[in-house]
């Protein structure tokens, strides 16, 4: 009997293989990144423009506005304040060098633009510990940023030190009303006709301080940082401890905009020829040489 074998039938069908999905966000072509970058450009000419008008009308009335900061001018005591600086300047925890890295502090000019911005240092003190992190790095965290990554800062070592002090002259931001007459000094700056052309171009709005909350929402607006790092231009805030620096005042006394507490922005050479000094309240490792700010140290800790 022979045994009769199935018809061959050729190999089993090959399983289909899913191509991944792909969905488009968004199309970029050469064109469109051109006009984003000129629009970007028109956007820095203009903010440098209207910096030109206000330094120009600054300028004008120097005096007047130096003379206005310095009449509202009050003695400040503090003790047991703190002072948060980077390992690296851990032996030197007095100098104001770190604030002159890009872009500054708050109220300090930093590595911008050293030709058209001349770079000038500031101490900055805190009332308590949180304020002093909140004021280097920003807020704690949100859901799932720690203020490190918000502030796009590495976690590295930190040092922590408690201050005590006096001061003999220092603009009091938390006591507004004394700001009244500087305000009205600025308060009819206006922009030129090329500014106006130039913001109506790219649909901007001008905005000038009119009011004492008008200039205070500026100089304590938590997010500083990002107009000196966009258009390299100094913050409002810087300005205006340029203004302080510029006019012999030692500090300026400010809330933190996170935490409510108070803060120092102290300018050292300003310290030159009086009594007043920032010292290191505990007992300082050995390799610290200088434990207290005043007129005999200051050129040494900037």
């Amino acid at each position: 009997m022979v045994e009769k074998h199935p018809k061959w039938k050729g190999p089993p069908p090959r399983q289909a293989f899913l191509l991944p999905t792909y969905y488009q966000l968004e199309s970029v072509n050469v064109k469109d990144l051109r006009r984003w970058q000129a629009e970007q450009q028109k956007l820095v000419n203009l903010h440098w423009q209207w910096h030109g008008d206000l330094a120009r009308q600054r300028l004008n009335i120097s005096d007047k506005l130096k003379q206005a900061l310095r009449e509202i001018c009050t003695p400040y005591q503090f003790s047991d304040w703190r002072r948060v600086v980077r390992y690296k300047w851990s032996l030197n925890p007095l100098s104001s060098r770190g604030s002159l890295t890009t872009p500054g502090g708050r109220f300090n000019i930093g590595d911008i633009d050293e030709f058209s911005f001349p770079k000038f240092s500031a101490l900055y003190l805190a009332k308590d510990i949180e304020t002093g992190f909140c004021e280097m790095f920003g807020p704690g965290k949100d859901e799932e940023l720690d203020r490190f990554e918000l502030a796009l800062a590495e976690e590295k070592s930190l040092t922590l030190i408690s201050i005590y002090g006096e001061l003999d002259s220092v603009v009091d931001l938390t006591k507004p009303e004394g700001l009244k007459p500087f305000v009205n000094l600025i308060k009819d700056f206006y922009p030129s006709g090329i500014v106006k052309l130039m913001a109506n171009e790219i649909k901007r709005k001008i905005n000038v301080v009119k009011t004492v909350d008008d200039l205070l929402k500026t100089v304590l607006d938590p997010n500083w940082r990002a107009y000196p790092m966009h258009v390299e231009i100094p913050a409002n805030s810087q300005i205006f401890g340029q203004l302080v620096s510029s006019a012999g005042i030692e500090g300026i006394l400010y809330p933190s905009k996170y935490t409510e507490k108070n803060c120092l922005a102290i300018f050292p050479p300003n310290l030159k020829g009086g009594d007043s000094f920032v010292e290191i309240m505990d007992e300082a490792p050995k390799g610290v040489d200088i434990k207290r700010l005043d007129s005999k140290t200051w050129e040494k800790l900037i």
